[in-house]
Parts: C-alpha cells; sequence; structure tokens
C-alpha cells in the first residue's frame, strides 16, 4: 500500500483522500492497537485548528535508542519530539523496535519545515508504518518509519 494521503491526492481532492484513508484505517482495524485506532479516529489529530494535531508542528529532536536483548538481538527504538505549532506543547512519538526507516530529504539547509500531512498503515509484513511528510520552502522531505509499536503523547505548558 502506498501513501495515501500523497499530495497529487489531496490537491485533487482532500475530501476524497481523507475518506478513503479513514476506509483504509476500517480495513486493516482488527490488526492495529487500540491506542492507534482511537488516534486516528479522534477528530483532533487530523483538525489542522486543534493544539493537539502535529500539522506545521516543527521537529525539535530525533532520538535513536540501541539495546541488547539477552540473546545479543539488537533492538532499536525511535523517539521524536516536536515543538507544536501554536508553540503552547510538546507533541511525541514513541516507535518501539525499529523494522526501517526511510528517510528522503533534498536541502536541510534551513530544518526539515513544518510537518504537513502523516498517515499510519500496515506493512506487508504485519508491523505499523508512519508516513510523514515535511514541507519547507516547496521542498517536501518524507520519513517513512516501520515499527512494532507507535505511541504518541502530548506535553502541554
Amino acid at each position: 500500500m502506498t501513501y495515501i494521503l500523497a499530495k497529487d491526492e489531496r490537491d485533487k481532492n482532500t475530501s476524497a483522500a481523507f475518506k478513503k484513508y479513514y476506509q483504509y484505517i476500517e480495513s486493516i482495524k482488527d490488526f492495529i492497537p487500540l491506542n492507534l485506532y482511537d488516534l486516528i479516529n479522534s477528530g483532533w489529530y487530523y483538525d489542522f485548528n486543534d493544539h493537539r494535531s502535529p500539522h506545521d508542528a516543527w521537529l525539535d529532536s530525533l532520538f535513536f535508542q540501541e539495546s541488547r536483548k539477552f540473546n545479543d538481538i539488537k533492538e532499536i527504538n525511535l523517539f521524536i519530539t516536536l515543538a507544536g505549532a501554536f508553540n503552547d506543547s510538546k507533541l511525541k512519538f514513541s516507535y518501539k523496535n525499529i523494522i526501517s526507516l526511510d528517510i528522503k530529504t533534498y536541502n536541510l539547509k534551513d530544518g526539515h519545515g513544518d510537518w504537513r500531512y502523516d498517515e499510519f498503515r500496515l506493512s506487508s509484513s504485519g508491523y505499523l508504518i508512519h508516513e510523514i511528510e515535511w514541507y519547507n520552502y516547496s521542498l517536501t522531505t518524507n520519513w517513512i518509519i516501520e515499527a512494532e509499536s507507535i505511541e504518541y503523547t502530548i506535553e502541554t505548558g
């Protein structure tokens, strides 16, 4: 499955693109954690005027944690902190046991820019995928993170 909310689809008809995305989420609802399903369907997560939404947030930090288990297999976790678009919160994503990471970027001289759109999917192996599109001066950067679990928290104040 490719990026449902891709620019071409969104620009043609944003409402239809999100309808297709929510239909996809319903089709995989039994295979994703309830907390992720509830986040996607919260009503506020994709509401760009809501202070809890990551839309237009900025990257604050990206942190990898690599550890060994008893059988010497490495587990890699990823933590992303965003400065909320309204400067009143820190938005945090935690990815446990990263399976793969694909970052396509062009010019980071001016940073990643704004978190534009994102979506959650299932990989062909049954893991969670989080695809994130960043926008900066007409350049787009895409991250595709595949992990065993994804959590989202908000710190206000």
